[in-house]
Parts: C-alpha cells; sequence; structure tokens
C-alpha cells in the first residue's frame, strides 16, 4: 500500500517535514508561486492561489493508495505511515481516516476521544486537515474536490476541509476516527479565533454550503456557543453569520 504525503505552499516555502529530514515516500507538493524566481525543482509549480486550488492539484496529481493532507508547519515521525497503512488494513471499510495531531513537547492538539468511532457530520466539525488520510481512488470516484470558494486565498478563508469532509459523507464514503498520533504541529492559541467579521461570514457561507436552508437554526446555535470569542455581541455575530449564509458565492 502506498501512500503519498499531499502539502500546499507557496513562493518556495520548504516545508518542516522535508527540512527536518523526514520524507515520505514521493510527496506531492503544489508550489503556488506568481512570478518565476519563485519556481522550486522538485515542487509541482502553479501561478494561481488559493488553498483549496492547490489541494485539489494535489490530488490531481497523486498516484498513491493513500493520500495523507499536510501543511508547511507540521512534521511526522517513523511511525506515521506505518500507523496510516495498519488503519487502513484494520478498517477496510473505510474510505477516509481521521487521526490525532500532537504539539512538539507531546500536548495533545485538541481534545479527542480514546476509541475508534465512525464520523458524522457533527464530529467532523473538529477535525483539521493535517489530521486526514483518505483512499485516493474514493475520492477519484465520487469526483470529490475542495470546494475553491472556501480556504486560504478565497472568498471565504476557511472551513474547506469540513466541506470536502461534509461532501465525501454525503457521496456515501465512510469515515471513521483513530486514535493515534501521526502529526506534530505547534501549539496555537485558542483566542481571537473570530476577531475578524470575514472569518465569521465565512462560517455562515459554510453553513449554507454543506446544510441548506436546515443550517438556519444551525446559525442560531453556532451564534450562541461562538459569540464569545469575539469582539461583538450575539446579535452582532448572528448578523454577520447570516450575512455570510444568504451571500452568494
Amino acid at each position: 500500500m502506498k501512500i503519498q504525503v499531499l502539502c500546499s505552499t507557496m513562493y518556495g516555502v520548504q516545508p518542516l517535514f522535508i527540512k527536518k529530514g523526514m520524507l515520505p515516500y514521493e510527496p506531492i507538493i503544489v508550489n503556488q508561486c506568481l512570478i518565476e524566481e519563485h519556481k522550486v525543482d522538485g515542487f509541482k509549480n502553479y501561478f494561481e492561489t488559493g488553498l483549496s486550488k492547490s489541494r485539489n492539484k494535489c490530488i490531481e496529481n497523486a498516484s498513491a493508495d493513500i493520500c495523507l493532507l499536510s501543511d508547511n508547519d507540521v512534521y511526522f515521525d517513523s511511525e506515521t505511515l506505518n500507523i496510516v497503512t495498519r488503519s487502513f488494513v484494520k478498517y477496510p471499510e473505510a474510505d477516509i481516516l481521521t487521526f490525532k495531531v500532537e504539539t512538539p513537547d507531546g500536548e495533545s492538539f485538541k481534545n479527542y476521544k480514546d476509541e475508534f468511532f465512525w464520523h458524522s457530520k457533527l464530529s467532523l466539525a473538529k477535525v483539521s486537515s493535517v489530521e486526514v488520510a483518505f483512499r485516493r481512488e474514493a475520492i477519484v470516484n465520487k469526483n470529490i474536490k475542495f470546494d475553491e470558494n472556501f480556504g486560504l486565498g478565497s472568498k471565504f478563508a476557511t472551513s474547506e476541509e469540513y466541506i470536502f469532509l461534509a461532501d465525501a459523507l454525503n457521496c456515501g464514503l465512510k469515515i471513521g476516527f483513530v486514535p493515534e498520533v501521526i502529526v506534530y504541529h505547534p501549539k496555537e492559541s485558542s483566542g481571537g479565533q473570530f476577531n475578524k467579521l470575514s472569518l465569521i461570514e465565512a462560517k455562515g457561507a459554510m453553513i449554507k454550503r454543506v446544510f441548506g436552508l436546515y443550517g438556519i437554526p444551525i446559525c442560531f446555535i453556532f451564534s450562541l456557543k461562538k459569540f464569545k470569542y469575539s469582539e461583538i455581541g450575539f446579535l452582532s455575530f448572528l448578523k454577520v453569520i447570516f450575512k455570510g449564509f444568504f451571500s452568494r458565492r
């Protein structure tokens, strides 16, 4: 079973897993650059921007059985590929598996469950892109792609991984969680995550994209839970959420 790591970068920035000498088989690295001098040998170079566009180019260029999503600022250890391979063998019915992330200090990146489970749309909302591995054939056969209206460099700068996974679930793919660490990521502050109105608006657009008009009550629930992490009150937060919800992509 062959595995490829799919990584998006810009302007020739070398991913951390390469700097640390961790080369997982033949990584697919899509380098988005605006001028010729940013082209780097060994990277797939494209003169365009947008994280979702880059992710889609990675999938197009991949040839392995299993693909593992990655970012510039993460790295792996010697057991990563063994864990991923072993997990897909153990759960042959799984089309996509998500795993755990730790910080370089060995702290859990977020709160995870201690046992395997099958994801729902609710649990998928907590998944980060670097936790995701998938069977390439299952994704390609169902024509599942990252929505290029979402993600850094797009109209709505967040939630691209959730939409990708929700689309996969809607297409009948099975997505499971394996409680094993496969990647390491620097610790992030949880504060200020909704200080930009554009990010709040993007969440509203995401809710509409995934749930349609059934997402209206979800907007209320989401706003009640998250407005305290912003610098605005509940009603203002809800107004911005609905601005995104009713926007035209």
